[in-house]
């Protein structure tokens, strides 16, 4: 499984290709290579990098899947632990989808 792969199956929900991709170079995780453990900081950080992006977008609803606005308020709060389990402590993570 490469890093992307495991990137996508930590996420699990259906953001652009690109996204996570961009999350992977930001954290210096190089995509095809093989995925292991001594990336798992990068990996989870890369994971809230994600979930952040989610909280900036729109209820989607796609083939009878959807994030609604509330439980949006579980994603911001595992992206919050992941960048405060890793000491990268984000303040302003937010909802935005009243922006849109």
């Amino acid at each position: 499984m490469t890093n992307l792969d495991a990137l996508k199956a930590a996420v699990d929900y259906p953001l652009k290709e690109n996204t996570f991709k961009l999350a992977c170079i930001n954290r210096s995780l190089t995509e095809a290579d093989t995925y292991s453990v001594s990336n798992l900081r990068k990996l989870e950080l890369a994971k809230a990098d994600c979930l952040s992006t989610i909280l900036s977008t729109p209820t989607v609803l796609e083939g009878g899947f959807q994030l609604s606005h509330s439980n949006k308020g579980e994603v911001r709060k595992e992206a919050e632990r992941l960048y405060k389990k890793w000491g990268e402590i984000k303040s302003g993570i937010a909802d935005a989808t009243n922006q849109w």
